[in-house]
């Protein structure tokens, strides 16, 4: 997960998601979010394969991850068929929950520091430093 905020929205921000998180593994997502998805994935997946860079690539991936074109030729069939049991399925599986998560925050560290406590121990580290290496840990 990830996403842009002011640094006076950051703790809100992170509860937000982490709820949001918890959420899906309680209960997974309505149907309605479900065909949403699909629909959209749908309507994304033909502009994915519009000029030959893009062919290129889909071809690659076929390569790499040894799949045959009927990963391409089958896909909308195959998107069609998922179900929210299929969808709790995979956030169960794929995402862990949220008291396993390392939470990555870039920011104004003295203005998030003690917001940022709550969510378990602290190291900050400086992006210029050339080492990136801890220079504070709590």
């Amino acid at each position: 997960m990830s996403s842009f905020t002011q640094t006076d929205t950051t703790i809100q921000a992170l509860d937000l998601m982490l709820a949001t998180l918890d959420k899906l593994h309680e209960a997974g997502l309505e149907p309605t979010m479900v065909e949403s998805g699909k629909n959209y994935v749908q309507g994304q997946f033909p502009l994915a394969l519009e000029t030959s860079e893009q062919w290129a690539a889909q071809l690659a991936t076929l390569e790499f991850y040894g799949l045959d074109r009927r990963y391409i030729d089958d896909y909308s069939a195959q998107l069609g068929a998922v179900t929210p049991a299929d969808a709790k399925k995979v956030i169960d599986e794929v995402f862990p929950p949220s008291s396993a998560l390392s939470i990555v925050v870039i920011g104004n560290a003295a203005a998030i520091r003690d917001g940022l406590r709550k969510y378990g121990p602290i190291t900050e580290m400086k992006l210029a430093e050339p080492t990136f290496a801890p220079v504070r840990t709590e």
